[in-house]
């Protein structure tokens, strides 16, 4: 393995140590009354190691669904002119899915987390509202349009709809995440035929 991809592979480890440590942390005694220097030590890793990977605790929080936002927009974006955009949805979808498993017990604890701190439900609130508008013009981009139109803030807002149920049933259940996907895109096309 060359030395640049075991700098990664540690950096993530690093990250999802962090990440980890954290959310148990928050689970346990609390947002608030949890500090950046336990979730450091709980990681065994340096305070100033932290805040090179995140900016504050609540960072921690929101840091994985706002990386796999950036990356759901690369998908959209990169998908083949031609295809439409309920496909390239679909498979931007899927592809962000593909190391869901391995983020699995991080959710879970970010669920509940989310579910008794206030706080971080108002966040959460206008990380919503923020990834709308950027769907939306991603999809408007793709169309070659300038700023989005109706139909691309109808189909963000879709999207984070779907998003948000596919991630509980997904927690829930224990299904494998690309079958629960493609069944929801199927029943959006059997909707849209009716």
């Amino acid at each position: 393995m060359q030395n640049g991809q075991l700098r990664e592979r540690k950096r993530e480890a690093t990250r999802n140590a962090l990440q980890e440590a954290a959310v148990r942390l928050f689970s346990e005694k609390g947002f608030a009354a949890t500090s950046v220097d336990e979730i450091a030590a709980a990681a065994d890793v340096s305070r100033s190691t932290f805040f090179r990977y995140f900016g504050s605790k609540e960072a921690v929080v929101f840091s994985a669904p706002d990386e796999a936002g950036e990356r759901f927009l690369a998908c959209i974006e990169a998908r083949p002119a031609e295809e439409g955009p309920l496909r390239a949805v679909e498979e931007a979808f899927v592809e962000i899915s593909r190391d869901a498993e391995s983020q699995r017990r991080f959710a879970i604890n970010r669920e509940g987390l989310l579910a008794s701190e206030p706080g971080l439900k108002a966040r959460e609130a206008e990380s919503t509202i923020m990834w709308t508008g950027r769907i939306a013009e991603a999809l408007a981009h793709r169309d070659g349009e300038s700023s989005p139109q109706t139909r691309h803030r109808v189909a963000a807002a879709i999207c984070i709809a779907l998003s948000r149920e596919l991630g509980e049933e997904w927690l829930e259940s224990g299904e494998d995440i690309e079958r629960l996907i493609r069944g929801r895109f199927e029943i959006l096309r059997q909707l849209a035929r009716h």
